[in-house]
Order: structure tokens, then sequence, then C-alpha cells
């Protein structure tokens, strides 16, 4: 999952996200739409209770010019405005499946007049951008602009600080409450055999 591959082949607009593609790093060529910044929160970072800044990001080679919710950074305070790359900018992290809606009433909007969500949900951030999502969602760890200069978040003092969201553990493959009945069960035939009787016994 940390060799990043190409979003556009890694995962189709308009389809459910499965466990086998999520988790992945991946890379995407576009824009950030202006005006679609939208706050997230409260979401911890080394312990601190702060706000993603999500941006609308259209991604070339999309279908149907869709775009897919990039976290660009985390701030402590609501009111942190940092503004997204202009151009053309290769976004580079880790795609992530969507948290639940919440209802209209928990959201609202910071005093720069940025909706605020409790949840990253795509179906709600495409309600408040009017444009096409992707299912999913990306947290960046790097964005380039075309010239290859980094213009991610902690590029620049008093902006926003970088998000990094590790590789989720790996599910065990072996499901102990099985291998329990496994062995019950062959203490059970075991059991039966001994306490059964033997031919000469029932004759």
């Amino acid at each position: 999952t940390e060799n990043a591959v190409p979003l556009t082949e890694h995962v189709r607009p308009g389809e459910p996200l499965l466990a086998s593609q999520a988790d992945q790093v991946v890379s995407a060529r576009g824009e950030f739409v202006p005006g679609t910044d939208a706050l997230v929160g409260p979401r911890l970072s080394e312990g601190r209770e702060g706000w993603w800044t999500v941006t609308a990001f259209r991604v070339a080679g999309a279908p149907d010019g869709e775009t897919v919710p990039v976290v660009r950074g985390w701030s402590e305070a609501a009111g942190v405005v940092d503004p997204a790359p202009t151009g053309e900018v290769t976004v580079t992290g880790r795609l992530l499946p969507p948290d639940g809606p919440v209802s209209p009433a928990d959201a609202g909007e910071d005093t720069a007049g940025r909706p605020a969500f409790s949840t990253l949900s795509p179906g709600q951030l495409v309600n408040a951008w009017d444009v096409p999502s992707y299912a999913a969602y990306v947290a960046a760890f790097g964005v380039t602009d075309a010239a290859g200069a980094d213009v991610s978040a902690g590029a620049r003092d008093g902006g926003l600080e970088p998000v990094w969201v590790p590789p989720q553990p790996e599910e065990s493959q072996v499901v102990w409450l099985n291998v329990f009945y496994g062995v019950e069960w062959l203490l059970f035939a075991g059991c039966l055999l001994y306490t059964s009787p033997s031919p000469r016994d029932r004759g």
C-alpha cells in the first residue's frame, strides 16, 4: 500500500471504495477547485484537537471531470485560512473510505464562511460543492506544482500543518474463535471414543 499508484487506475468514480482498495497511497494530477475549502473536525494531530481543511481536487483523466476531496492540512484554530495552490499540481496521499454523513443540523460555517462538518463524507461535500466526486477522499502527504516545487501544507509558515495518516494494521488471517471450536470438537470426539463400549463389552 505504500507504493503510490495513479488514482485513476486504482478506483473509478461513482463506485464504492472496496476494502482491498482503501489505505493505498495514490497520486493524482489536476487542479484544486477555487472556493471549495471546507472544515472537518475535531480531528487530532499529535494529541491536539483541531480542524482538517478539505478542498475539492479536479482529477485530470477522470471520465467526467470528477473531483476527489483532498485533506490539505490541519490547524488547531478553525480560523486559519491557507489558500489552495493554483494551477496544475500533483497530489500524493492515502486513499481512505468516507465517514458516515451527519444531519444538516450538525453542519455549520466558520468565521470565513467555509462550511464545517463533523465527519468527512464525500456525498455531503458534493451537496456543498455541487461537483461530482469519487466516493472516497485523499489525505495528502505532498503537493507539488508543475515545476516540481513543494506547495503542500507546511511549506510556508503560519499556514496549515501536514497531515499524516499511517497505514492501517493488517487484519489477522487466523480466526481464533474457529480455532477454539476446532480444538473443542477434537476433544469432544476423543471423549466419545474413550467412553464408547468395545464390541466385546456389548456382546
